[in-house]
């Protein structure tokens, strides 16, 4: 699944190097987590381990593409906050958006941002009731996975930092105890992190580089004996 890349990059070349346990959290149009148990990328039977956004998380009657009710992805994900956006400013409520867009059909990672940045109500109290949901999903993920740090990466990072601290805080709020230094970073990869965890899977998986890896500790000890 493609979820599964961005923890393959994260480990080799982002923010995951050097750990052997770790989520990534992919908030984008939907919310997608891979994750690395004992260094090695945890895929499940039919390869779609990591669903998080299908988790339940609520009584809404309103029916997700999955089949389900009350899914995640449909109260916290990135066309979810915009929906609520644009139909507050529809119906007239106060907002600097309104300075600031020309109509009210669409809206970008970056207006919200700036409304959140100007303390906008509505943006601050959707973006923030998402963030509060989003951040008890991750909580029950690292309970029930116990990892050294999440990292997040995706669209939805580009809200800013209040959003992702808003997201630790409810997070923290309700991990257990005893896994309160869990570390939350957010990518570095970003954009590059599905193509380069192609590429890591590519060399890992079809060229499998590992097998191999004995050669070069088979000329290491030659040069040792040598000298």
């Amino acid at each position: 699944a493609a979820n599964t890349l961005s923890a393959l990059a994260e480990q080799y070349y982002g923010a995951a190097q050097g750990l052997k346990d770790f989520l990534c959290l992919e908030l984008t149009a939907g919310i997608g987590m891979s994750f690395v148990a004992n260094g090695l990328v945890v895929k499940g039977r039919s390869g779609y381990a990591g669903e998080i956004g299908h988790t339940i998380v609520n009584n809404n009657k309103e029916m997700c593409y999955c089949g389900n009710c009350g899914c995640m992805e449909q109260v916290s994900s990135l066309p979810h906050i915009k929906k609520r956006i644009l139909a507050a400013l529809k119906q007239g409520v106060l907002s600097v958006l309104k300075q600031r867009l020309t109509n009210f059909d669409d809206i970008s990672v970056d207006d919200i941002r700036w409304a959140i940045e100007q303390k906008d109500s509505v943006c601050m109290h959707i973006v923030f009731e998402a963030a509060e949901v989003i951040g008890i999903a991750v909580a029950n993920a690292v309970n029930l996975m116990d990892p050294e740090c999440v990292i997040f990466s995706g669209d939805m990072v580009g809200l800013g930092d209040e959003f992702i601290a808003e997201v630790v805080r409810s997070a923290k709020k309700h991990i257990l105890m005893l896994m309160k230094d869990t570390q939350f970073r957010v990518s570095t990869l970003r954009k590059y992190a599905h193509p380069i965890g192609a590429t890591t899977r590519f060399f890992l998986d079809f060229l499998r580089v590992d097998d191999f890896r004995w050669l070069s500790e088979m000329s290491n000890e030659a040069e040792e004996m040598e000298v």
